[in-house]
């Protein structure tokens, strides 16, 4: 929201304390804005920093913050003996319901990191709509 438009709004705004409600969050609005900002550019500075940023962001679908997820979470997934391990991590291997003979797979575990799924999922979503 732009100045004169909160102008606009506090003017056609008869009641006072709703008035000065309005005012209120638009300052919080706007420290918000100022903060995010900042993290942002922090962000950068450890994007820079980073030398897994850049196999991290070549991935269709992920940009910086993804990049950052992945760099901070996974790292250069040397902790993980085999593809099955990373799967199993991050909580995107499907739940199983066997019995007897009988092999039901299921929807996914959502047993492991979910900041790191949820990332994923985004990724790919992201990157479905631009294919």
């Amino acid at each position: 929201m732009r100045p004169k438009d909160l102008d606009l709004i506090l003017r056609s705004v008869k009641d006072e304390d709703l008035k000065y409600s309005i005012e209120l969050l638009y300052r919080q609005w706007r420290n918000t804005a100022l903060d995010i900002k900042e993290l942002d550019k922090k962000l950068l500075e450890k994007a820079a920093e980073d030398p897994l940023e850049n196999i991290y962001r070549s991935v269709p679908g992920i940009g910086a913050l993804g990049a950052r997820v992945l760099s901070n979470e996974l790292g250069d997934m040397s902790q993980f003996s085999n593809e099955k391990a990373l799967f199993s991590y991050t909580g995107l291997t499907p739940g199983e319901y066997s019995s007897g003979g009988n092999v039901h797979r299921g929807h996914i575990s959502r047993q492991g990191n979910s900041r790191l799924r949820h990332m994923l999922v985004e990724a790919a979503w992201k990157t479905i709509r631009k294919d």
